[in-house]
């Protein structure tokens, strides 16, 4: 599947959960925005953003396969990626970016202070079924903003990260 097709098939799941419940956990999701480019130069692939039209979160998507790219330019956890997702969570102000390549999402903090950005808070998830994901990943985000949800240790990302390259 193309980059395209892997941010539009997430999207589409993502705001059908959003349509079906807004409301999670203190947080009401608005509105989700692909291929968001307001004041920001470039696009970010989704854009999620709560009932006072502020953004959530950032996702940036890669293919996973069918692509010619090296495996650097589509690995969740490459640092041109997590930098490419940053630079419009920061642009248009969302407090937490994620990068996805259809087989792996990982979520960082945009602000954590004091950290250098590659060594950020991250929450790490294995997609087996996207259109359950959604949902899961909605609750996750509403308990991470509600300081509810815990970081993944970092062992365990590390953990993860090599999963990732196998």
């Amino acid at each position: 599947m193309s980059e395209a097709g892997i941010h539009f098939e997430f999207y589409r799941h993502l705001a059908n959960a959003i349509d079906d419940q807004p409301r999670r956990n203190g947080t009401v999701f608005e509105s989700i925005e692909p291929e968001y480019g307001n004041n920001i130069d470039g696009f970010a692939d989704i854009v999620i953003f709560d009932a006072n039209n502020d953004p959530v979160i950032v996702i940036e998507a890669k293919a996973p396969n069918g692509s010619n790219r090296s495996r650097q330019d589509i690995d969740p956890y490459a640092p041109k990626v997590i930098r490419q997702a940053f630079r419009y969570a920061g642009d248009i102000g969302a407090p937490y970016f994620a990068t996805f390549n259809g087989d792996r999402l990982v979520v960082f903090d945009a602000y954590d202070e004091g950290i250098p950005l590659l060594q950020r808070s991250t929450k790490s998830y294995d997609i087996s079924n996207l259109d359950a994901f959604a949902g899961t990943f909605l609750d996750e985000i509403a308990r991470i903003r509600a300081g509810e949800a815990k970081w993944d240790a970092d062992d365990d990302a590390f953990v993860e990260r090599i999963k990732s390259l196998h």
